[in-house]
């Protein structure tokens, strides 16, 4: 699933570069974000809930990568 996100993540990006130039953010790799935030999500909580924990551990790490990245 990682490394299908990533491959699929530089050729939107190709696609955006290619269609729209040297812009920041590009619409089609916009859409594709958002279209697999949701189920990339449900693959994390589906991981932790194979080891025994909670989704709520995925909040604990995602509060802690905030607090590093604030400081």
């Amino acid at each position: 699933w990682v490394l299908a996100m990533i491959i699929l993540s530089i050729i939107t990006g190709i696609i955006d570069y290619a269609a729209f130039g040297d812009s920041e953010y590009g619409p089609v790799n916009s859409i594709f974000s958002l279209a697999t935030f949701l189920p990339s999500l449900a693959m994390s909580f589906r991981r932790l809930h194979d080891i025994d924990r909670t989704g709520w551990w995925w909040l604990i790490a995602a509060f802690c990568a905030w607090l590093v990245a604030a400081l």
